[in-house]
């Protein structure tokens, strides 16, 4: 059968081609990394942007890294409300991924 003959009966055939399963699959993994790579580019931006924000706060308070870290802990033992109130938040944002699924039912 020529390329014609193949054109010709691909086109007057009633029925629509089938999907490929194995190339949609190879499809759509491919969209989903690009967009997981863009997804990474844009948070490893932010992180880098904040990063330097923090680090330039710190500076400009006139501490150092440890001399901060050691203040911010030594305000929040004497504010005990505000460390009783961070970890109830803490404790409800990560407690569902700790515990298993049939103890949350």
């Amino acid at each position: 059968m020529s390329a014609e003959n193949k054109l010709n009966a691909f086109l007057q055939a009633d029925a629509a081609p089938q999907r490929d399963p194995v190339f949609m699959a190879a499809l759509e993994e491919r969209m989903a990394r690009i967009r997981l790579h863009a997804r990474l580019r844009r948070h490893a931006f932010l992180a880098i942007a904040a990063s330097a924000v923090f680090f330039g706060l710190i500076k400009a308070s006139g501490h150092t890294l440890i001399g901060a870290a050691a203040q911010f802990a030594a305000e929040m033992a004497t504010t005990p409300g505000l460390s009783i109130a961070g970890l109830i938040v803490a404790g409800a944002v990560l407690l569902p991924r700790i515990l298993p699924r049939s103890a949350r039912a």
